[in-house]
């Protein structure tokens, strides 16, 4: 991908009207970064970012403060020569400046987050991510991406070792969730926290939750001497040149403890059952079912996050208002009704279990209400476990149902739950 902005008439008659207006206008090199410019300038300034941001490959993969500080630099590293002669050729070679800059910004790269309390076999795919086991060695790591199809520029001496000390010894003792990217700095964060975060992640917790296995659960971690306790960073790795720089986690998502056991056969399992339909559902779908399932997913990780933290308080509200995510509808229907019927029409068949299913959520949501209104602390045990159950079982059945529907509307799922009151 090569992002040309001076092959483009439009951005290039913007950029000269711009290179013109300054030096009509005598604005010296150290004025140009000042917030108070003429306005005619600002105008110049913000048709010229409208004219750029047409271009589909620049808006895709380059953040606004990205491009404005190539923009800028590109302006004051040979300023006087486009103020002496501010024509279509000065314009020309100021584009190829800032695009020669922006191929550097999105030059294909690897997004590198260890994750805490995972287990992982073998190295698995999903879409644009590779999660691998520990790497152990830098020998290890470059032969796994080659692996996957990877191919990276030779890594300075020395680098990965850097790396390693400086994440804690995390990029080699614990697994790792790779993405291949185009997109800058800012947007890869944005990138990493929307598709995996907020819907990779969450379906597949839902699905080992549904799909469970024997064994010591993966939240029981084994520390090494050198491995620090918590992950603060990640790592970019740049497969042009072999470059690699530390990331912190503040948005991409944070510290993700993820508490799964993966393998490929497991992944098998997963995709006869719908993964990859589900998956690919929430990457295309914009119709707004698709956003209340997105939501739901967000806070039902957040609920079993909290769960492995030990706050059972915290889980427990946060599973509850998953379930509010899916099955709110009217301000005037009540909630508490709306809730326990939903989920005991969709998971259930029978009537006995369905009229179980309704008690216990109603019992569940007047204990989520005596906390959040009457300050009441205390979850049992039980009330945790079912509320997350209801939280996998509803989003399982509703995932597996859009993702036969495609894009439509959250009436749909409506319909479908009051269909159900007669079959």
């Amino acid at each position: 991908m090569a992002i040309q902005l001076d092959e483009d008439q439009r951005t290039l008659d913007s950029a000269q009207a711009l290179i013109a207006e300054l030096a009509k206008a005598d604005i010296p090199a150290d004025k140009l970064l000042d917030l108070d410019l003429p306005k005619e300038i600002e105008k110049l300034f913000n048709s010229f970012n409208k004219s750029a941001y047409e271009n589909k490959e620049l808006a895709e993969h380059v953040d606004g403060f990205t491009f404005w500080g190539l923009v800028e630099w590109a302006l004051t590293y040979d300023y006087d020569n486009w103020r002496a002669k501010p024509d279509r050729d000065s314009a020309a070679r100021f584009l190829k400046t800032v695009s020669a800059n922006l191929k550097r910004a999105t030059a294909p790269k690897l997004l590198i987050v260890p994750v805490r309390m995972t287990r992982i076999q073998a190295p698995i795919q999903i879409k644009e991510f590779l999660i691998v086991p520990p790497q152990g060695t830098e020998k290890d790591f470059v032969a796994t991406i080659e692996a996957a199809g990877f191919k990276t520029a030779k890594i300075r001496e020395g680098l990965f070792e850097h790396m390693e000390r400086t994440t804690g010894h995390n990029l080699i003792h614990r697994p790792l969730v790779i993405m291949f990217t185009k997109k800058d700095q800012y947007m890869l964060k944005g990138q990493f926290h929307e598709m995996f975060v907020r819907q990779i992640f969450p379906v597949l917790r839902m699905f080992d939750d549904k799909f469970s296995v024997e064994g010591p659960p993966a939240t029981l971690e084994i520390m090494s001497g050198d491995l620090s306790e918590h992950v603060y960073s990640s790592v970019v790795l740049n497969l042009e040149d072999g470059e690699m720089r530390r990331e912190g986690l503040q948005k991409t998502g944070g510290e993700l403890f993820t508490g799964l056991t993966l393998s490929p056969e497991r992944l098998q399992e997963f995709r006869a059952n719908r993964f990859d339909n589900m998956i690919e559902w929430l990457y295309t779908s914009k119709g707004n079912l698709s956003k209340r399932v997105r939501n739901a997913l967000a806070f039902y990780s957040r609920a079993l996050d909290a769960k492995i933290q030990s706050d059972e308080l915290s889980a427990f509200i946060f599973a509850v208002i998953a379930l509010e995510s899916l099955f709110s509808r009217d301000p005037g229907v009540p909630l508490r009704a709306t809730l326990a019927d939903s989920i005991a029409l969709l998971t259930e068949s029978t009537v006995k279990d369905r009229l179980a299913v309704s008690q216990r959520m109603r019992y569940l949501y007047d204990r989520r209400s005596q906390i959040v209104h009457a300050g009441n602390d205390h979850v049992a045990r039980d009330d945790l476990r079912d509320s997350l159950k209801f939280c996998s079982r509803s989003l399982f059945e509703i995932l597996t149902q859009a993702s036969t529907w495609g894009d439509v509307p959250d009436a749909d799922l409506f319909s479908e739950i009051d269909r159900r009151k007669f079959s």
